[in-house]
């Protein structure tokens, strides 16, 4: 709350070194009596005004900001401890020693940033420095720790949501307590400590709110998770100021505790300051000067000089500071650093920088059940050879289907700011059969849909020539046209009958398709960040849709005339206090008569269960349907599942995550009796599952273990009442 009084003599000195002892105190349980709780009285108040307190719901604003984060190791723990103190070693005093005259890294940032109601933005990192490194891609971070504001019914911190105190009907959730009361010229300022209620299971936060009456506006927040992270903890603070007649944030902190993360014997902190300046509420700002891009980093900014960064610094740099930035930059030249960053980014990005070209991580190691495992490389070049073309290639050999695999492809740069680029490529690899894809739709090896290569077992040889323009439009929307041939050649005893005149029927297994078409894709209110050499897409708070139109042509080698028309639509949101939603809903028509290949296989990813194999769970996908089950030239797909995260049960460290799942899916095969060789069914009548899973049973390293149950009814429930149940493992990561 403040720190300890202290009285120094000053005598003929000139420079005085002052240090104060903080001062806390241990909340104690209140228990209020019947009547009302006066604080409760309050936190109404500002509840009522949050909307209009809030900078993103009620102004346009600009402002500059300077941010400045340090890495360092909690020496106070030891040097106030005497016992601890007496049993360093010399390496430990050694460190001790060089912790007290260095930070063991540090970054600072300048940003400009702009927002016009109700939710264009832009902020441009427009100066970086960060010790040991010429990448700025690092100051990044440091803008994304916490919510801007305080006032939305959910915090953002390190990518978690917490229930917001200062919500609707949040006193049903957290106890507040009135502990000082203060004053600021002629108005009262409120000092309540809130945390959750007894026995309320939530995502929660503790901490101190100061509330100012007038107009009932937060003035400071001290604020963390009521239960820390086991690896990383944290604590923020936002300090509000009244500005031409509207509270509006003025300075924001963080501090990282790094639990299980030290130096040598001294466990880590991250201390992050951000100070805003040149505030301007309710400037003349123009659409114009918005787009797709929602930050991005000057590609000056690691170049500004000594006077820039005093202008913005407000004071010059300390000496501990000064001697941070010699002695890392001296380091990480040495050790190399910003190719180390370079690999840290590859993992997000799945391309390595190597000079003027990019490695395709994605491409060195593959698995699924058709091919088995699949090796190979890919390469690209990048913007540091030619800025408005990347010409690349892969190749692979996969060991279960003993093929080749090759492809390469030219990308021209034609319009950057509209995202604008003509893409030509070929390919000769293997297609799964009856599966849309999407270019803008990926699937990381770490979500549980990843899991369903598992399963995927049916595949065709394909050599495919494609053309295909990229262009952005309405800011959030992603628009591809498209021609291609395609060759197909069938690996498996599928054939399809091919009528060329009324005395002649084909059983063809080689097809050739020529196409035309387009996609579109659109995340309304996407955020894209753009560093130097990538670009980032944060998940969007609305569904993402996608569309996607197929036009086949008798022309032009073509062998089939047909229309395909598939449409996908995906969401994960959370609901206060009950937990996490996700849906997947996929629908599609082909009109024309055509191979499998270009028809709708369900996704299936039932195997029977035995002592040498056992399943696992997967997403957007069939549990209890067998690979290749139903085939469809029109359907529909629904996959629905509801996380209540831990908030059913939480015992100590063991948090048990529940999830309820249904699948439900319609099709309809037209032209049924022109498919054969292998066996399929239709589901006209409904297929129908639903199960339990329990995640987070026991974790081990970065893997997180629990179990499913999934049930198959309805028309097409098995005839053996045993086999519609089935049991799957279900496996997470967490970092």
């Amino acid at each position: 709350m403040g720190y300890q009084l202290r009285e120094i003599e000053v005598i003929n000195k000139q420079y005085i070194v002052i240090e104060l002892e903080k001062t806390s105190y241990e909340i104690a349980e209140f228990k209020v009596l019947p009547g009302i709780n006066p604080a409760e009285r309050i936190i109404q108040e500002v509840i009522k005004n949050r909307k209009k307190h809030n900078p993103e719901k009620s102004l346009n604003f600009k402002y500059d900001s300077y941010s400045k984060m340090y890495f360092t190791a909690n020496v106070d723990s030891i040097k106030n401890n005497p016992e601890k103190l007496a049993g360093l070693d010399s390496n430990g005093q050694e460190t001790m020693e060089w912790l007290e005259n260095h930070y063991i890294f540090m970054m600072e940032s300048v940003t400009q940033r702009k927002y016009k109601l109700p939710s264009k933005n832009y902020e441009k990192v427009i100066a970086s420095r960060v010790s040991g490194l010429k990448n700025p891609t690092f100051t990044l971070f440091g803008t994304q720790m916490q919510s801007f504001s305080f006032y939305n019914s959910t915090l953002n911190i390190l990518d978690k949501s917490y229930l917001n105190p200062v919500s609707t009907n949040s006193i049903r959730k957290y106890l507040f307590l009135i502990e000082d009361t203060t004053y600021n010229g002629e108005d009262t300022v409120f000092i309540l400590s809130f945390r959750p209620r007894k026995g309320k299971n939530f995502d929660a936060m503790k901490g101190l709110l100061y509330i100012n009456t007038d107009e009932f506006a937060l003035q400071n927040v001290i604020a963390e998770p009521f239960k820390q992270d086991e690896n990383i903890g944290i604590r923020i603070q936002q300090q509000y100021k009244k500005i031409d007649g509207s509270w509006f944030p003025i300075q924001l902190n963080s501090t990282l505790i790094f639990n299980n993360t030290q130096f040598e014997d001294f466990k880590m902190l991250g201390i992050g300051k951000t100070y805003l300046k040149n505030i301007e509420i309710n400037p003349e700002i123009s659409n114009k000067e918005f787009s797709y891009i929602d930050t991005e980093i000057d590609i000056d900014a690691t170049k500004k000089d000594k006077d820039f960064w005093n202008k913005y610094r407000g004071d010059t740099l300390s000496q501990k500071e000064q001697n941070t930035y010699h002695v890392i930059d001296s380091i990480g030249k040495a050790e190399n650093f910003d190719k180390k960053l370079g690999g840290l980014e590859a993992l997000f990005t799945g391309k390595l920088r190597w000079g003027n070209f990019d490695l395709d991580l994605n491409r060195f190691i593959g698995f699924n059940n058709y091919e088995g495992f699949r090796l190979g490389g890919g390469v690209h070049t990048n913007q540091r050879l030619l800025k408005w073309v990347s010409v690349g290639g892969y190749g692979a050999y996969a060991f279960k289907d003993k093929e080749e695999k090759y492809g390469g492809d030219l990308n021209l740069f034609i319009n950057k700011r509209n995202d604008t680029e003509l893409n030509i490529s070929y390919q000769k690899d293997v297609e799964e059969p009856g599966v849309t894809s999407f270019y803008d739709y990926k699937i990381s090896m770490f979500s549980p849909a990843g899991t369903r290569v598992l399963y995927l077992n049916r595949m065709n040889n394909i050599k495919k020539l494609e053309a295909r323009l990229k262009f952005r439009t309405a800011r959030y929307l992603k628009v591809y046209l498209f021609g291609n041939q395609e060759k197909v050649a069938v690996t498996n005893n599928y054939y399809f009958l091919k009528k060329i005149d009324n005395s002649t029927t084909l059983f063809d297994q080689n097809y050739t398709f020529t196409e035309i078409g387009t996609e579109f894709r659109y995340a309304y209110k996407e955020k894209v960040i753009k560093t130097l050499s990538q670009k980032y897409s944060k998940p969007s708070k609305y569904p993402i849709l996608y569309a996607k139109i197929q036009q086949g042509i008798n022309q032009f080698d073509g062998e089939y005339s047909y229309t395909k028309f598939t449409a996908r639509v995906e969401k994960t949101f959370s609901i206060k206090n009950l937990g996490r939603t996700h849906f997947f809903i996929e629908s599609g028509f082909v009109n024309g008569k055509v191979p499998e290949h270009k028809l709708t296989n369900s996704i299936g990813t039932y195997i029977p269960l035995t002592l040498n194999k056992i399943g696992i769970a997967t997403e957007n996908a069939f549990e209890t349907m067998l690979p290749y089950e139903f085939l469809s030239s029109q359907y529909v797909h629904f996959h629905f599942s509801h996380s209540f995260r831990h908030l059913l049960l939480r015992i100590g460290k063991f948090e048990p995550e529940f999830v309820i799942v249904t699948n439900v899916g319609f099709g309809k095969l037209e032209h049924a009796n022109i498919h054969n060789g292998v066996g399929f069914k239709t589901m006209e009548k409904g297929f129908y599952e639903s199960g339990l899973k329990i995640n987070n049973l026991f974790r081990y390293n970065q893997s997180t273990f629990g179990i499913g149950s999934f049930y198959r009814y309805g028309p097409y429930a098995f005839d053996k009442q045993s086999d519609n149940f089935l049991i799957k493992m279900s496996l997470g990561y967490y970092f």
